[in-house]
């Protein structure tokens, strides 16, 4: 049994060190965002964003960015080279340590050894595991401080250890140094403690796991507003100014649109809305394991508060903040279906490992390996030392190009010039950075909406187009303003 386990977990990591970065897809946009603030952080210790000259200071700091996650993926560039691969590594590393974690969870939780290495196997075959594992946003790293601190926390409730319980709030609050996302795992922890412990030490438990994530927090104000205190103010302010922050200061309505752009952008909006099969897994396991399995329902109390949370203080629909606490919904799932003594219940999660194995087939058929490193030539041959704007997942053939600009700046043009139209904004930025060029590649089309693709249709002329097989494609435009 634990060799079949073991010969299961080293062939999947074969498939994703091979496959790093052609699966899901290429290098995106917050690849090559993430990956160029980390660079910075290690070479500077500030999480510059060097391609967003001229907005908001982002260029000297990003002040949002985690440091933690930034000092993993950053060094990993520095010894290996700045690639999509070597941004993506300590991310597949973090998935890979989770799944150890959560076998230690999935014990913790009363279930035997065999299905503890089944909670694990399909955390780490999962398509939520793969999305993290193949990106170099910090994600993953939250995720892994969220597996440990449920870890302590369960243990801390079962022995009652409160130290266990402050060293969980420790956790969760360094969770905050990798992703913002983080304040909703801090939360989850307190109010977990609290319904999880006995009566007379509900409010006692609550209190110590705010302790525990009082230090870190109070470490990440000094790093990231109190140590720069004018930048703080001008990219919070201007970035996360009105409309722009949790969404239960609007009201419930915004809470309830903010969730539902979420669930609906992972679990409806994937072609043939295949991962609904996902959300019918999660769903079934979750009551199930609340009603009849009393040692899971702990885990089922953990998830639950989280996207509660989620709802509550998350602005962004971004799905991966869901991943955080999926691996708890694989011991879930475990334990709803393996654990159970109906055989049609053991085939369908059988049926749950072959769907996530097929999506990873179906991912190798359509892997797309990285440009090739000719295509830096290719593109300084025409720009020269002229400053030109290209998606952000270029930047790994460009980190040392001042004059690279990211199309990404059509997020924080409303922010930038809230006077104007967007389109008279983004052309006051490219007239102010003397844009003169365009590298586009399919990410950077992608990107665009059909009002920023006419706009730029209209004031570009082609220079050259640059094909390299299955990695795709680069054209040069001219850029020419009235």
């Amino acid at each position: 049994m634990k060799m079949f386990f073991l010969a299961a977990f080293s062939f999947l990591a074969a498939i994703d060190v091979v496959f790093l970065d052609q699966i899901p897809w290429a290098a995106t946009v917050d690849d090559g965002t993430y990956a160029a603030a980390s660079y910075s952080f290690v070479r500077t210790g500030r999480a510059g964003w060097p391609m967003m000259k001229g907005l908001f200071g982002l260029e000297r700091d990003f002040i949002s960015c985690g440091r933690i996650s930034a000092a993993a993926v950053g060094l990993s560039q520095m010894t290996l080279g700045t690639s999509s691969f070597a941004a993506r590594l300590p991310s597949l590393l973090v998935v890979g340590l989770s799944a150890v974690l959560l076998y230690w969870l999935a014990l913790e939780a009363a279930m035997s050894r065999p299905l503890a290495l089944i909670a694990s196997l399909l955390w780490f075959v999962s398509v939520p595991a793969r999305l993290l594992a193949h990106s170099s946003r910090p994600d993953a790293f939250v995720m892994l401080f969220g597996v440990g601190a449920a870890l302590l926390l369960l243990r801390a409730v079962r022995a009652r250890r409160r130290p266990l319980l402050l060293l969980a709030g420790v956790i969760a609050g360094f969770s905050l140094e990798a992703h913002l996302v983080g304040s909703c795992l801090v939360f989850t922890l307190a109010v977990s403690a609290w319904l999880l412990s006995p009566p007379a030490e509900k409010l006692r438990n609550a209190v110590v796991v705010l302790l525990g994530a009082a230090g870190p927090a109070l470490l990440w104000l000094w790093v990231h507003r109190w140590s720069q205190p004018d930048l703080w103010r001008w990219q919070w302010e201007g970035l996360l100014g009105p409309g722009a922050g949790p969404p239960v200061l609007a009201g419930p309505l915004a809470v309830a649109r903010s969730a539902l752009r979420r669930y609906a952008g992972y679990y409806w909006e994937a072609r043939y809305h295949r991962y609904l099969l996902e959300l019918l897994f999660l769903l079934a396991a979750t009551v199930w394991s609340w009603r009849r399995i009393p040692a899971a329902k702990p885990l089922a109390v953990l998830f639950l508060v989280f996207h509660l949370f989620l709802g509550l203080l998350a602005p962004l629909p971004h799905h991966g903040y869901m991943a955080v606490v999926f691996p708890l919904a694989c011991v879930l799932i475990t334990a709803a279906f393996f654990g159970s003594a109906r055989r049609w219940a053991r085939l369908a999660g059988a049926g749950l490992f072959a769907f996530y194995l097929l999506q990873t087939a179906y991912w190798l058929a359509r892997s797309t390996p990285p440009l090739p490193e000719r295509a830096r030539a290719d593109v300084l041959r025409h720009v020269g030392g002229s400053p030109w704007m290209a998606a952000d997942s270029l930047w790994f053939h460009f980190p040392d190009q001042p004059n690279l600009r990211s199309i990404v700046c059509l997020n924080f043009l409303p922010f930038y010039a809230p006077q104007l139209s967007w389109s008279a904004a983004f052309e006051q930025y490219l007239r102010q950075e003397r844009i003169r060029f365009l590298a586009v590649d399919a990410v950077f089309e992608h990107f665009l909406g059909a009002p920023q693709a006419k706009f730029l249709a209209e004031r570009t002329s082609l220079v050259q187009e640059y094909r390299y097989g299955r990695a795709g494609w680069i054209r040069i435009y001219r850029l020419s303003l009235p």
